[in-house]
């Protein structure tokens, strides 16, 4: 089925069930509202009729008080023997026109008349003069089918009045006044009166007081077909006869005839607009879907071609249509999946990259590599790594256990490592060849995105042979400067002392005239020269003797030297950061590297001391230009307790020191500053207590040769 035909039956279907719900809503709400109206209606019926009643009946009482009051102030005397005089008086005394008789009886006589008609006589000695009271007294009494309202009155003893209104057709009338209900009053057994034909009536009113429970009335019936015709009723009590049980009741009805004639003409209405509104949407829908399916078809096959990877563009058409927003939006859409599955392909390509390139990166390392999984077994392993293990080689999936140098201690420790209850672990262990290898293990971080990853580890492998080699090589060059210092020192302290001895041998051969002391003087003397020898010696030992030289070494290897002597240093001092800072990338200069070595290492040593064990080292280059010729400052810094104000003078001093006897000889700074002197250098100190101290190194730099 064509889209045009699904849409036209989806749109007359719509309507049609849009048109029954509207048509089943206004059925309920027209009924309800009818209902609703009618009850209004015949309550408003009810209630205007209840208050004609209470209105007659508020007349009649004072047209009671009104004879009592006259009376009462004695202004006439009945004279029931002359009826012509005493009844037209009494009348008028009666200010309502809508009583019907009036009787007056004295002990045993009575006289009456009929008020609406006085010629017209009346069986007054049929009607009951009940016990009177000396207050008026207004009650109902039923004779027969009749009704009455009587009002008594005893004006004196034995005199009493009666004026009587029948509750007849005509008062039925009169209470109905301006309304369009029928009324009729009933007792239990019978109708009395009423605008209706009461026998014609009564039927149904007393088939609809057997729906009501125990004879209960004050209830409306809606809608009660009868005869014909269609009634709105309501049952209700009016009033009471003179025994105060007997009710009078009240029975209204109300044609319902106009309201279902509109009902009935509002439903026909709506039909015929249904019926209409159907066929206008048939129309606007046959309209409406050619104008749709032709665009939906190019955008479908639009959409075809863009999932066979192609990225085509619907043409827009020249109007502000919903179409036009439709094609906009699809073009643009097209434009960023196109933007987007680029971008897509750069980022696979660059992943690609990266992915080659990281693991380029981790081939290349010398170190063996490898990830431990939860499992103990080895994964993602460099080449370095089969290097160090060439027996795992061949094996699919290999475990931690078949390393050939793996021990139950190295077991412990991954698993610690594993939990994350340990951040690393360092293992030393030497293979079969000899090598010392250094193991280590880190906790694989885990981003999240990868569960297979929890748990595991990196075992790194490092052949840390020739490393241990140049690490004792530092050693013992610490060892010989130890021993130069002490050498040194030692010279120092004889060479003075050697020279006065000699100094006053020469006295004593010059004085002493025996051969005994002669030869005596002769052996002290090559005695003395061969203690000067060796005091020659160790200064030759301790280059205290060599003089400047006017050309250095082409390469500087003096900051590599110091880095490697300072691993050493800080295995002791873990807690101490030394760094080399040489933006100057030439550090040559007239001294020689083992010398500038020696002269870092004294000051260096100087400042481990100072920090004692903790604190900061920096090692700084920087050239400098000073009257045209070019130097090398080489800064110590460290940020030790400093140096007192009084001592700066005196460091240079040969044997001054501030550190405990037994740590130090007080010639180390002193040989630093020879050195640099001797080559045309100058040393500065700058100190202050709690701020550290800088030791700043001036020496030219080396003469190049041109050419």
């Amino acid at each position: 089925m064509k889209l045009i035909t699904r849409t036209n039956l989806f749109l007359v279907s719509l309507v049609f069930f849009q048109a029954f719900l509207a048509y089943n809503f206004l059925t309920i709400s027209l009924v309800n509202f009818s209902q609703k109206d009618g009850y209004k209606t015949i309550e408003n019926d009810l209630i205007t009729i209840r208050n004609h009643y209470r209105q007659f009946k508020d007349q009649f009482w004072r047209d009671l008080i009104h004879v009592d009051n006259k009376w009462a102030e004695g202004q006439t005397k009945i004279n029931l023997d002359n009826p012509d005089e005493a009844l037209p008086y009494l009348m008028s005394m009666i200010h309502s026109d809508k009583l019907d008789y009036l009787i007056i009886k004295n002990g045993e006589k009575r006289v009456g008349i009929n008020i609406r008609h006085p010629f017209t006589e009346f069986p007054y000695e049929e009607i009951p003069f009940f016990e009177a009271k000396w207050h008026p007294t207004v009650f109902n009494y039923r004779s027969g089918q009749s009704l009455f309202m009587i009002g008594t009155l005893q004006l004196s003893p034995g005199l009493r009045v009666n004026i009587i209104k029948e509750l007849n057709d005509q008062f039925s009338k009169d209470l109905s006044y301006n309304i369009s209900a029928g009324i009729i009053l009933y007792t239990g057994d019978s109708a009395i009166s009423g605008t209706l034909d009461p026998d014609y009536y009564f039927e149904k009113i007393v088939q609809l007081e057997s729906l009501t429970k125990a004879s209960v009335v004050d209830e409306p019936f809606y809608d009660i077909p009868l005869y014909g015709k269609s009634y709105n009723i309501y049952l209700s009590r009016f009033d009471t006869l003179i025994d105060k049980e007997t009710e009078i009741k009240l029975a209204l009805f109300s044609p319902n005839l106009s309201m279902k004639q509109r009902f009935t003409s509002i439903k026909n209405q709506f039909l015929l607009i249904s019926i209409f509104c159907v066929a206008l949407a048939m129309f606007i829908s046959l309209f409406i879907s050619k104008s749709i399916s032709k665009p939906v078809q190019v955008l479908g096959q639009s959409m075809t071609s863009l999932k066979n990877g192609y990225f085509p563009k619907v043409k827009p058409v020249n109007k502000a249509t919903e179409i036009n927003i439709l094609f906009n939006d699809f073009n643009c859409m097209v434009e960023r999946i196109k933007y987007n599955s680029s971008q897509q392909i750069a980022l696979i390509q660059e992943i690609t990259f990266l992915k080659t390139y990281n693991e380029q990166i981790v081939e290349s390392i010398q170190e063996g590599i490898a990830i431990v999984d939860a499992t103990g077994h080895l994964n993602l392993m460099n080449r370095a790594f089969y290097d160090f293990c060439p027996a795992i080689k061949d094996m699919e999936i290999p475990h931690v256990r078949e390393i050939p140098f793996w021990n139950e201690h190295l077991e412990e420790n991954l698993n610690l490592v594993k939990r994350k209850d340990i951040q690393n672990f360092a293992y030393i262990s030497r293979n079969d060849d000899g090598q010392l290898i250094d193991i280590r293990l880190y906790p694989l971080r885990n981003t999240g995105y990868d569960r297979a990853t929890e748990n595991s580890c990196v075992l790194m492998l490092e052949d840390i042979t020739v490393k241990d080699q140049v690490e004792s090589q530092l050693l013992q060059l610490e060892k010989l400067n130890s021993l130069s210092i002490l050498t040194a020192g030692v010279a120092h302290e004889i060479n003075n002392p050697l020279a006065s001895i000699m100094s006053n041998v020469e006295n004593l051969h010059i004085d002493e005239n025996d051969l005994e002391s002669q030869t005596s003087v002769t052996w002290i003397k090559k005695e003395i020269r061969r203690i000067a020898n060796i005091i020659k010696g160790l200064f030759d030992f301790t280059g205290s003797n060599q003089k400047g030289q006017t050309e250095g070494l082409l390469t500087s290897t003096w900051p590599s030297r110091v880095s490697h002597y300072m691993k050493y240093v800080l295995k002791n001092n873990p807690d101490i950061q030394f760094s080399i800072i040489t933006p100057e990338l030439d550090t040559n200069s007239v001294i020689p590297d083992d010398e500038i070595l020696q002269i870092l290492i004294n000051i260096i040593n100087n400042a481990v001391q100072a920090l004692e064990h903790q604190g900061r080292i920096e090692l700084i280059t920087e050239g400098r230009q000073i009257d045209d010729e070019s130097f090398l400052v080489i800064k110590i810094v460290d940020d030790g307790p400093g140096i007192q104000p009084e001592n700066i003078k005196r460091i240079f001093d040969p044997f001054f020191t501030t550190k405990p006897v037994g740590k130090g000889t007080g010639l180390g700074l002193s040989i630093v500053y020879g050195l640099v002197n001797n080559y045309g250098g100058s040393v500065n100190v700058e100190s202050s207590p709690g701020k550290g101290c800088t030791f700043s190194l001036i020496i030219p730099r080396e003469r190049r040769c041109e050419g």
